[in-house]
């Protein structure tokens, strides 16, 4: 999922188990910090993260999106390591760190020049491809089976 966008629910979960975490399709996750102004430390935040636990990556992240109209540029470190020390077992002292000495900015800021480079308009956006020939681009937030079905699945 490309960026921090504002979306009420998002179907990624149900994208994961039934169609990533078997094999089906892989996916590959572009943070882009184009719509919050806490975005850029967010996602030097879920950069740190995965670094350390693919699993605390996908919890923090939910985390950000459930509750996005609650995170403020002046919170998002304080909120961030909260979340983490209570619902992982990844060193949240580390990854607030991390985030402050911008460890991760290259990795970031690869990912804004790629989706620069792909063209992306807006977030999310995803680039299906089926066969190994790019098959369609959907953006925003949709449901399961619209993916399901530009798959072909």
């Amino acid at each position: 999922m490309p960026g921090l966008c504002p979306v009420r629910a998002l179907h990624v979960p149900q994208l994961k188990s039934e169609l990533i975490d078997p094999g089906r399709v892989s996916f590959v996750f572009r943070g882009i910090p184009v719509v919050y102004p806490w975005g850029d430390p967010a996602v030097l935040a879920l950069e740190a993260t995965y670094n350390r636990s693919a699993e605390a990556f996908w919890g923090l992240k939910a985390f950000y999106y459930r509750e996005q109209a609650n995170i403020g540029i002046e919170t998002v470190q304080e909120v961030t390591s909260q979340y983490l020390a209570d619902q992982t077992d990844v060193d949240a002292d580390a990854v607030v760190s991390d985030v402050q000495s911008e460890t991760s900015r290259d990795a970031v800021d690869v990912d804004l020049q790629a989706s620069r480079d792909a063209g992306v308009r807006g977030t999310p956006t995803f680039f299906l491809f089926s066969g190994g020939s790019f098959a369609t681009e959907i953006v925003g937030p949709q449901s399961y089976d619209v993916f399901a079905n530009s798959l072909g699945m």
